[in-house]
């Protein structure tokens, strides 16, 4: 179920945010999960937005573009700390900094296409990805990899 609809937050009373504006009015969008898991409770997102959602197709359209938010969290955190740890470089020149950061981020897109091919999400051919030579060299060993493999006679996978 998703709904949508415009609410109004109060400006907090702390002086310290006295140059606010006392009220600031934003979108609520409210998505519940329609046919949950036996036994479990149904997901619920509720986003807020400065974007106005006067209709369901703008809402689904703010859907998502949160969703597209994880596949950006993903992108810096394989950029970053679980990927190719870009901040822990120690080059000297911010010119020096652009281009290793310019090649971890094709790096990086490139991890991700093929996670997301390899689960089945992507939709990109292989040579967005790779050469043709690289190609060939994948075919190959998919080629070699994927022939059915024979056990010695009398052997097993027990050591017996």
């Amino acid at each position: 179920m998703l709904r949508a609809g415009r609410i109004t937050i109060p400006r907090p009373q702390e002086k310290r945010y006295a140059n606010l504006p006392p009220e600031i009015t934003l979108t609520l969008i409210e998505l519940i999960e329609p046919n949950p898991p036996a036994g479990a409770e149904p997901l619920v997102w509720r986003l807020l937005t400065t974007h106005a959602a006067p209709d369901a197709a703008t809402a689904w359209q703010i859907v998502d573009w949160y969703r597209s938010r994880w596949l950006i969290e993903q992108f810096f955190r394989t950029l970053k700390k679980q990927g190719f740890q870009v901040e822990d470089s120690q080059v000297e020149t911010a010119d020096r900094l652009i281009k290793l950061v310019a090649i971890a981020a094709r790096a990086a897109a490139i991890t991700i296409q093929l996670t997301q091919a390899r689960d089945g999400i992507g939709t990109l051919s292989a040579d967005a990805v790779f050469s043709a030579a690289e190609v060939s060299t994948l075919e190959a060993l998919n080629h070699d990899y994927s022939k059915p493999t024979r056990e010695p006679a009398g052997e097993n996978r027990t050591g017996g």
